[in-house]
């Protein structure tokens, strides 16, 4: 028999527990196919992971559908899906984080070029200047403790005072990548203001000198 007034009853104090005892987090996705993607992704990961279970006192247990009461999620779709690539997990990863960083203050505008001599930032930068400006980059937030970086080409460009080298920036950012990085964000020209990637700091060799 539905009770229609006990169920929205039951539904406000889902969310009021909802709001009051559990944290989000939330960020844009470009496109709808994204998003699909990502959800049936993020279903699946959990699902076929060996180490995912629900608590013994999940309420779940008690569900007439036997695929929630196995699965430990209040779902049946998408359950079988594909899970997320480790790259995928990576980006979705950073993003959660909030890693999504400018270069540090404490990096000067201007880069040391390979002969140890300081070279201006601007239109007689090299891309290997470039290259060991990021380098300096990482290597300071891995200093700080962090374990991975998100860097934008647009805020790199800036921040070395540049001119018209977007492209060079971005063939250094590419040029620093190194396994386990992912590229966050791309564009079809790959050398646009807004490529972002991720790079990890766990492991890596870096020095600043």
């Amino acid at each position: 028999m539905e009770q229609p007034d006990r169920e929205r009853e039951v539904e406000q104090a889902v969310s009021r527990y909802l709001r009051t005892h559990m944290r989000f987090s939330a960020f844009e996705v470009e496109t709808k196919e994204q998003r699909l993607h990502l959800e049936d992704g993020i279903i699946a990961s959990l699902h076929q992971a060996e180490d995912f279970t629900a608590s013994s006192s999940w309420l779940g247990q008690f569900s007439l559908e036997e695929e929630i009461r196995s699965s430990g999620m209040w779902l049946k779709q998408g359950l079988d899906g594909i899970p997320l690539s480790e790259s995928e997990l990576g980006a979705l990863e950073c993003r959660l984080a909030g890693v999504t960083q400018t270069p540090p203050a404490s990096v000067p505008s201007s880069v040391i070029a390979q002969n140890g001599q300081t070279a201006p930032a601007g239109e007689k930068t090299r891309t290997a200047d470039i290259v060991y400006y990021l380098l300096r980059t990482l290597a300071q937030y891995q200093e700080q403790g962090e374990t991975s970086c998100t860097l934008t080409s647009g805020a790199i460009h800036k921040a070395m005072g540049l001119k018209n080298k977007m492209p060079s920036v971005c063939s250094a950012m590419y040029q620093v990548m190194e396994p386990g990085d992912v590229v966050v964000h791309t564009t079809p020209s790959g050398k646009s203001s807004t490529i972002q990637i991720c790079y990890r700091l766990a492991g890596r060799f870096l020095q600043t000198k």
